[in-house]
């Protein structure tokens, strides 16, 4: 154990035994004793603090020892109740493994039962199956035999019916044969005395047919608009007119720039019109969907407020009953769209139309559509004169018109196409109006027979304008003439016979073959008088029409 060493301060009692003033006092003495008695006291103290500290010291070793004892026994505890445990466990494992291996056992054996069971029952079912199939089989034999020999009983009584039914069907034959032949040279004779007569009365027909035909074409070429001057000032109406929509189209845009919300609006209608018509195709069905988008752009037309035009001077003769403003007003917001609408159909026949006859045939068939519904009219009058005045701007030549395609007025005269202030080229003039003529037709020979609505552009204006083009003095024909003419009957032959029967092969007859012989030439030699020859003999290899 380690030395406590305790320092006592030094007692001023001490100090002042040192001075000598008192070392024979009686008090020094007392001093003395009671100093040491304090010293004795002090160390005594001291000793006690020791004698504890190392008691204390002793107990805690003490407590230490009995603490590791202790912890030795409780692990020693531990390691036998893990021990014991352990070998209960191994003896579970191995309890559990003996009743699996006997779970197992038993459902080998139940298995193999059940396997042995299903072999036996499908056995004896393939046995069952198969006595059964055989019984059955030896019925049908039993059957097959029988019916066999009874067909064979029928079919020999019916050989011998058939021989003697020959027999008699040969005989009958004969006679009947004998009489037919009699008959038929009879019938011939007859025939030959009957076809004689018909085609001598089909030739008369066709000649008396040819000739009132060539006098119509000539006749309505004369009477159908009046005098050349009555003709002219008709074309000049159609003209005035579209100049007319011109000036009203550019001031019905400044009108709606004014109103945002209308600009944005008209701006979409007209680029869905142009849009829809150029989606036009060929095919049944296929133009549905466009021709649904400007109906439905025609309808927000009447819908949407605008300012009313006198719809009199979009008419080349107004109807005697638009007198009144309350009868002559119409939206002018319905004018537009169908403006926009026959630019659109102008253009696409100018263009496509041009290259592709048949073409035209969407277009016109929409054309009808839209003009002949009465939503799109005013007061039951359709409003086709809009697209005619753009038709007469662009192909004259279907009234009539003529002049000298070698100069700039003829050419003016001719509706021929500036484009950046210089005219086209002559193919892509004559692929336009070729476009046009057919388009024309698309739209003149539609047939309303069946429908409840009024055709606003009958058939009867397709013979007058092939009388225009027929009774232009042959002088003054132009290869434009001729490649119009050619693009109004190449796909619009059979219409027009449908229509016009008989008088229709004899004006045909008229436009394709005695009409090119009257002329110049110096216009046979073109290449529009070439392609009507070249259209005779396609009727004659495709349509199997002769009108030679």
């Amino acid at each position: 154990m380690a030395r406590v060493r305790v320092q006592t301060p030094s007692s001023p009692l001490r100090a002042k035994s040192i001075s000598p003033k008192f070392d024979d006092s009686p008090s020094r003495q007392l001093m003395l004793d009671l100093e040491r008695a304090l010293g004795q006291t002090q160390i005594h103290e001291t000793e006690l603090h020791k004698v504890h500290i190392y008691g204390q010291r002793l107990f805690r070793e003490h407590l230490d020892l009995v603490d590791a004892k202790r912890a030795q026994e409780d692990v020693a505890a531990l390691d036998a109740a893990a021990s014991r445990h352990e070998t209960v466990r191994k003896e579970a494992e191995a309890e559990l493994q003996i009743w699996c291996q006997e779970v197992e056992e038993q459902e080998r054996l139940k298995k193999e039962h059940e396997e042995r069971r299903l072999r036996e029952q499908q056995a004896r079912a393939r046995a069952e199956a198969e006595r059964k199939a055989k019984l059955e089989a030896e019925r049908q034999a039993r059957i097959a035999k029988e019916q066999a020999a009874a067909r064979k009983l029928a079919e020999e009584k019916a050989e011998a019916e058939e021989a003697e039914r020959r027999k008699r069907e040969d005989a009958l034959a004969q006679e009947k044969a004998e009489r037919e032949r009699k008959q038929k040279e009879e019938q011939t004779l007859a025939e030959e005395k009957s076809q004689a007569a018909e085609e001598e009365a089909a030739r008369q027909k066709a000649a008396q047919a040819a000739a009132q035909a060539e006098h119509l074409i000539r006749s309505q070429g004369q009477s159908s608009a009046g005098s050349s001057p009555d003709k002219e000032a008709s074309h000049q109406r159609y003209l005035q007119i579209h100049q007319k929509l011109k000036n009203f189209r550019k001031e019905f845009w400044a009108q709606c720039k004014k109103d945002t919300n209308l600009k944005t609006k008209v701006g979409d209608m007209r680029r869905a019109i142009k849009t829809s018509v150029g989606q036009l195709t060929e095919g049944k069905g296929a133009n549905k969907q466009p021709t649904e988008r400007i109906k439905s752009t025609l309808k927000d037309a009447l819908t949407i407020p605008s300012p009313p035009v006198d719809i009199r001077d979009y008419f080349a003769v107004p109807p005697p009953e638009f007198q009144t403003p309350e009868q002559n007003q119409c939206p002018s917001l319905l004018v537009y769209s169908l403006n926009i609408f026959s630019k659109a159909i102008i253009s696409q026949f100018g263009g496509e139309s041009g290259i592709s006859i048949s073409a035209a045939e969407p277009a016109g068939v929409l054309v009808a559509q839209i003009f002949a519904t009465t939503e799109y009219q005013c007061r039951g009058h359709s409003l086709i004169d809009i697209l005619l005045a753009k038709l007469h701007l662009a192909c004259p030549v279907l009234w009539g018109v003529y002049g000298d395609e070698s100069t700039p007025e003829g050419r003016m005269r001719l509706g021929w196409r500036k484009e950046g202030g210089v005219y086209i080229s002559e193919s892509r003039h004559h692929e336009r109006v070729s476009g046009l003529g057919a388009g024309f037709a698309s739209i003149a020979l539609r047939n309303f027979t069946k429908s409840r609505l009024r055709n606003p552009f009958p058939p009867t204006n397709f013979w007058e304008c092939l009388a225009n083009i027929l009774n232009v003095p042959p002088g003054e024909v132009q290869p434009t003439h001729l490649f119009v003419l050619k693009a109004m009957l190449e796909n619009s032959v059979e219409r027009f016979i449908h229509f016009y029967g008989s008088a229709a092969i004899a004006a045909l007859r008229l436009a394709l073959v005695t009409f090119p012989t009257t002329l110049p030439p110096r216009v046979q030699d073109t290449a529009g008088c070439k392609a009507i020859t070249l259209l005779v003999d396609m009727l004659i290899r495709e349509k199997n029409l002769r009108i030679e």
